[in-house]
């Protein structure tokens, strides 16, 4: 699950399964637009689904504002629940736990878009989301497998802003430059401390270029930075003498870093153009510098 790390499989208790079931998820969504004024629009929306694993209804009602200040200048918010049902497995079958309830989420958002003399789009939208209900897993059940194995007791937060600059130069060039900031929190029960989400990404970086040279000729390049995922380091081992492995100590949930990812694209198109057809052919270069990003860190057998 989120944040668990995994000690050697040796050293797990073996569990056989099987279980089916009939899985069906219909949903509807209704969406109205109001404009009570010629620039404010409200749209507020609600979605149902009905989740036959867990044998329930869910209801979403969200809103969204949009409010034109001048020509060239928006505004906008928007709030909004969100619910997904857990996996499958997590409440079908004898190691699962069928009272589990829909993952909730409630989104907040709040925006600003401005024109610059039809040449930049300048977008920045700030964001919060409240997460309620995450499936964690129960720690009674290793020690007394008539506990469930699972329970909705996780809750979260995500919060950030995120910058948009759209540029167009005539026709010749466009391009884009978008920046996140954002942290992502999440405690598995109450009254644990807060701990990274396993994809916490404080910074993402996207730069796009466009340039058309003219006789079908074109090129672009991208350039992406992010931040390396959080894991959990790894301490020290303890040998195994049963098992005859080594099994890891684990530190503090995802207190350790994986390096900054950055890497450059480049890409060449030529357009030929016929009577009554048209062929395009490019060149992909990725990764124009050879970066070696770090995907993991995989340890000796004694850790």
């Amino acid at each position: 699950l989120e944040g668990e790390t995994v000690p050697p499989l040796s050293t797990r208790e073996l569990v056989g399964v099987s279980a089916g079931a009939v899985l069906y998820n219909p949903a509807v969504f209704f969406e109205l637009e109001v404009r009570p004024h010629e620039r404010l629009t409200l749209i507020p929306s609600v979605r149902l689904d009905w989740y036959r694993e867990l044998g329930r209804l869910t209801v979403d009602p969200r809103l969204t504002v949009r409010y034109d200040v001048r020509p060239g200048t928006v505004l906008t918010a928007a709030i909004g629940s969100y619910q997904q049902a857990p996996s499958p497995d997590q409440v079908v079958g004898p190691v699962a736990n069928p009272n589990l309830r829909a993952r909730e989420s409630m989104h907040l958002s709040l925006g600003a878009k401005q024109r610059v003399k039809e040449l930049l789009d300048v977008e920045l939208t700030g964001f919060y989301k409240v997460l309620d209900l995450q499936v964690a897993r129960n720690p009674l059940y290793a020690y007394d497998p008539r506990n469930v194995p699972y329970l909705s007791t996780g809750s979260g937060r995500i919060f950030g802003l995120e910058l948009l600059v759209r540029a167009r130069l005539g026709t010749r060039f466009n391009g884009w430059l978008a920046y996140t900031f954002q942290r992502s929190y999440r405690s598995d029960r109450p009254g644990d401390p807060e701990r990274l989400f396993d994809f916490d990404q404080p910074h993402l970086l996207t730069l796009v270029g466009n340039v058309t040279l003219g006789r079908g000729w074109s090129t672009g390049v991208r350039f992406r930075l992010s931040s390396g995922n959080p894991y959990t380091p790894v301490l020290g081992s303890i040998y195994d003498a049963q098992s005859d492995v080594y099994v890891p100590r684990f530190g503090t949930t995802n207190s350790a870093r994986r390096a900054t990812f950055h890497q450059l694209d480049l890409r060449v198109d030529k357009v030929f153009t016929f009577k009554s057809w048209r062929l395009a052919a490019y060149l992909d270069v990725q990764n124009v510098y050879n970066q070696r990003n770090q995907e993991g860190v995989r340890y000796s057998y004694d850790y």
